[in-house]
């Protein structure tokens, strides 16, 4: 069995084991690379080092050797990037043919690009819920980032996102803010609205204002079928009160408790719905046993 084996670059004698292993012969013995591994870790550099100077002279990257991070911050280039152990970074002096604005690392540039695909790219995912809308970002907001950040200044948390006050409008200084998830969640088409006073309320709001949950305000008026008013009385007692309103209209339509219930949480229907199929019900019985 061959313990040695001579290098083709470096004509030097090594063990097998300084070479990389390149499968197995047709009598099933393992061969290995006519290079051992220390030159062709040289040869890989060389190449590599050939392709970043070919990219450097045609001017698509800049090389930077600082040494220091103080060197790194002082000098006119943009953050750095990590690439093959080398620093490469756009020029900030222009000089880059693809240079634009050099705040591709800028924390409120990836908001910026997203409100602008959503609204204006047809192969965004989320085209359909804002561009097919007629929900669009204003001219000076896409022609311009520095415009964007300006306008709305930083996040004031890092969860905070884009709001428009108006989802029917689009994208502009006057109908954009920085929101909290709490109110994006409640910020949106799916709200329901509430006269209150002559005045128009969303559900959540007007159940805040009144000290309550969203659901329960919501069951109060369709299910027990109150009035808004009545609905928003912190005195009123919805278990002692749902209570005796399911009994009473149990009892004047002569069936059972549960079974009120029932068609009302079962089948979605208003008590007064539910009231008026009982009766028609029984008005058929009555002739039928007739």
């Amino acid at each position: 069995m061959t313990t040695h084996k001579q290098c083709s670059k470096c004509k030097a004698r090594k063990p097998v084991n300084e070479f990389h292993k390149n499968g197995k012969d047709n009598h099933n013995k393992t061969r290995h690379r006519a290079r051992c591994k220390q030159c062709e870790a040289k040869r890989d550099k060389e190449k590599y080092q050939k392709k970043v100077a070919k990219r450097i002279t045609s001017g698509e990257h800049v090389k930077i050797s600082c040494k220091t991070v103080a060197e790194k911050q002082q000098s006119n280039f943009t953050l750095p990037c990590r690439k093959r152990g080398a620093w490469i970074k756009h020029c900030m002096e222009g000089k880059h043919p693809a240079y634009k604005h050099g705040y591709c690392k800028h924390p409120l540039y990836g908001t910026w690009l997203n409100m602008i695909q959503r609204c204006h790219n047809p192969d965004n995912p989320s085209y359909e819920y804002y561009g097919e809308r007629g929900i669009t970002v204003c001219l000076r907001w896409r022609e311009s980032f520095e415009a964007f950040v300006k306008d709305m200044g930083e996040k004031p948390k890092e969860s905070w996102s884009l709001d428009r006050v108006d989802n029917d409008k689009g994208y502009t200084p006057q109908n954009t803010r920085w929101a909290s998830p709490k109110h994006q969640a409640t910020n949106n088409r799916a709200q329901r609205y509430i006269d209150y006073k002559g005045e128009r309320w969303r559900l959540c709001d007007l159940a805040e204002y009144a000290g309550l949950n969203p659901t329960t305000l919501s069951s109060r008026i369709d299910k027990m079928g109150l009035s808004v008013e009545d609905a928003m009385s912190k005195k009123l007692n919805t278990h002692t009160r749902s209570r005796n309103i399911y009994k009473q209209k149990a009892e004047e339509l002569g069936i059972h408790e549960a079974t009120l219930r029932y068609r009302v949480s079962k089948y979605g229907w208003h008590i007064a719905l539910t009231a008026d199929f009982c009766r028609g019900r029984k008005a058929q019985l009555e002739d039928k046993a007739a």
